[in-house]
Formats: C-alpha cells, sequence, structure tokens
C-alpha cells in the first residue's frame, strides 16, 4: 500500500509541475494567462512605503524593526501602484544610505495581483528580511528603502524612500 501512495503522490506532483510550467510564459509574462490589454491606462508610476495591513508612506524619521517569529529581523514593505498591473513581478529590499550595503536579503521578489483601493493599487506586507551577523547593529543608520515592480505591459518602476531603522517592536 505504501508503495501505491507514493507513485500517487509522484504523479500529483508531475501533474502540478506540468500545469505549473504550461502556466509560465517566456520573458517574464506577469499575466497570469490572461489576454493582455496594454490600453493607456497612463504614465506607471510608483510609491514605496510600508505597512502589514495596509499601504502607509514611510516617514522620513524612521521605520520599525520588526522581531521576527523564527527569530529574525524584518521591516514591512509596501508599494502603491498607478497603471500598471494588476498581475505583477514586486521587487524589493532596503540598503545602507553611506555605505550602500545591502541590509536585506538578495533577491526578495513576489508575483502577486496588487490590491485596488481609491487611493491606487497597492502590493501590502512584503516581508523584508534583514541579514546580517546583528541587524539590531543597524538601528538608527539610514537607509533606502525600494521596491520595483514590472507588469506584462512596462519595463520595470522602481521607486524609494530614505528613512532610518528603528528599534525593533517586540
Amino acid at each position: 500500500m505504501p508503495f501505491y501512495r507514493s507513485l500517487l503522490s509522484l504523479r500529483a506532483l508531475a501533474l502540478g509541475a506540468l500545469v505549473a510550467s504550461a502556466s509560465c510564459a517566456e520573458g517574464g509574462d506577469t499575466s497570469g494567462g490572461a489576454t493582455l490589454d496594454c490600453g493607456d491606462s497612463g504614465a506607471p508610476a510608483l510609491e514605496v512605503g510600508t505597512g502589514l495591513l495596509g499601504f502607509l508612506p514611510i516617514d522620513p524619521s524612521g521605520v520599525p524593526m520588526v522581531y521576527g517569529p523564527q527569530g529574525g529581523y524584518h521591516v514591512w514593505v509596501s508599494a502603491r501602484a498607478h497603471g500598471l498591473g494588476p498581475r505583477v513581478l514586486v521587487r524589493y529590499g532596503v540598503h545602507d544610505t553611506m555605505s550602500g550595503d545591502l541590509l536585506s536579503r538578495a533577491g526578495l521578489q513576489q508575483r502577486l495581483k496588487l490590491t485596488a483601493n481609491a487611493a491606487g493599487d497597492d502590493a501590502v506586507g512584503l516581508v523584508c528580511f534583514l541579514d546580517g551577523k546583528d541587524p539590531l547593529e543597524n538601528v538608527g543608520h539610514e537607509v533606502v528603502v525600494w521596491a520595483a515592480i514590472e507588469d506584462a505591459c512596462h519595463e520595470e518602476i522602481r521607486a524609494e524612500a530614505e528613512t532610518k531603522l528603528l528599534d525593533p517592536v517586540q
């Protein structure tokens, strides 16, 4: 009986891989397989922010580091887009203003569907993991929080905001 179950699991895995590969298009298409309508939606624009549940503009006086349940630190990154999406690829991170060193993990990105609202189309609650032996050494440092979005109709649009890292929220 265990062999039969593992064979079923293997078939399900193969079917899942086949479906996933069929839905992916060449060139990083973020349309989700939908017919593209790249009509005139105006000039694309992007604002980077923070916030777990909703978009909050970044306060230049600082954004709090968050102590996560697995013992690491992160900051919440959000983005507000205009004329992009709805399906997008979002890249994001934090780097030190003075040294230019990347303080977040390299390669943070998510494919998602923007949430439409009256103020724009938002991607919220992006976990920006902070790297390094002791991220607390960066408390008070001036940093740049950045986000970049691309969709099937536009090149990457990038936004950044200068701020400071604040003591962790426990």
